[in-house]
């Protein structure tokens, strides 16, 4: 082994890297086949949008929710405006 190759593990990874010491190069020394960065940012981009359309989606369905209630409300307002008796307390003489 060279004296200005060092040869560690990634802390977040577990992946074997060899540091160069004269030129600063961090490269893998054999091919695990496990992801690049690129493929792993490109992943994550991924990720990101469908988390996204899937927030949309739930706003969406949230807005249309409130808009039924608000609707499904003003019927029954304008039920119980168009009933004259509804908004008068029973008299329980009346009953009899």
């Amino acid at each position: 082994m060279s004296k200005h190759i060092r040869r560690f593990r990634c802390p977040c990874c577990r992946e074997r890297l060899e540091l160069d010491t004269r030129t600063g190069e961090v490269r893998r020394p054999e091919d695990t086949g496990a992801e690049g960065l690129d493929d792993l940012l490109e992943a994550q981009r991924g990720e990101s949008e469908r988390l996204d359309a899937m927030f949309e989606g739930a706003q969406d369905s949230h807005k249309r929710e409130r808009e039924r209630l608000d609707r499904l409300f003003r019927e029954a307002k304008q039920e119980a405006d168009d009933d004259e008796d509804a908004g008068r307390p029973r008299n329980p003489f009346d009953l009899e």
